[in-house]
This record gives C-alpha cells, sequence and structure tokens, in this order.
C-alpha cells in the first residue's frame, strides 16, 4: 500500500498548498499583513478506523514519487528512496505506467526499479556525461 509514513508527510503538504492555492486575493492580502492566520485543527472521524485512499489522492502520491526520483543524482541515492517508500510490485508497476515504461508481467520488483532508474536518472546522467556537463 502506498500509504505509509513517508508520503503521508508528503499527501498532507499537497492538500494544504491545494487550499492555500484556494484562497481568494483579499483572503491571501489578510494573511501576508497579519490580519488573519491558518489554524490545524485535529478532528477524529468516529465511523472509520481506516484512512480513505481516493484515486486523486494516488495520483499525488504517483506525481510526487515521480518528481523526487527526477531529482536524485545517483544510483545509490535512488536505492536508498526506493528502501525508505517500501513500495509493493503493483506501485512499481503503476509507477511504471505512469512513465509509459514498458514492463512484462515476469518483470521482478529489482527488473522494475532498474527499468525506473534508467528512464528518470541514469538517461539524464548520461545526457549530463554526453554533453561534459557537471
Amino acid at each position: 500500500m502506498l500509504y505509509d509514513l513517508n508520503n503521508f508527510y508528503l499527501i498532507e503538504i499537497e492538500r494544504y498548498i491545494k487550499f492555500l492555492k484556494s484562497l481568494t486575493p483579499a483572503q491571501l492580502a489578510k494573511l501576508d499583513i497579519g490580519d488573519a492566520q491558518i489554524s490545524f485543527i485535529f478532528d477524529e472521524i468516529a465511523c472509520c478506523d481506516v484512512f480513505p485512499v481516493n484515486h486523486a489522492d494516488n495520483n499525488l502520491v504517483m506525481e510526487s514519487i515521480l518528481e523526487s526520483i527526477s531529482q536524485l543524482e545517483s544510483k545509490a541515492e535512488f536505492d536508498q528512496y526506493f528502501k525508505s517508500l517500501g513500495l509493493k510490485r503493483k506501485d512499481l508497476e503503476a509507477l511504471c505506467r505512469a512513465k509509459d515504461i514498458p514492463y512484462t508481467k515476469r518483470d521482478n520488483m529489482s527488473a522494475l526499479k532498474d527499468k525506473l532508474y534508467e528512464r528518470l536518472v541514469g538517461f539524464k546522467l548520461r545526457s549530463r556525461a554526453i554533453q561534459n556537463d557537471n
């Protein structure tokens, strides 16, 4: 499941940014000059024990993971990042689909990670090396 603690923080930040983007210019001006403030209140929902994941949140998670991967600069960073995420095979397949990376059902998790690395990080590093760009 994609909802581990690392991704939870990213999703909550995305929700906060979405909230800020929905504010009117007048509300933003009041925040800027200090006439208003944003408060965070923790309210428990009594009816549900499971944190629901809807399709839109899943897309946000995928986008944030792919964006983070594109910022990485080495294979070691890539491996460490994937280790911290704790993704399952179906999650890796979803990432491959999101970036139009071909894979087969016979590909193991290591092969899927390698394909993601080659397409998202390795390509960038090889391009820099060819152009002699540090």
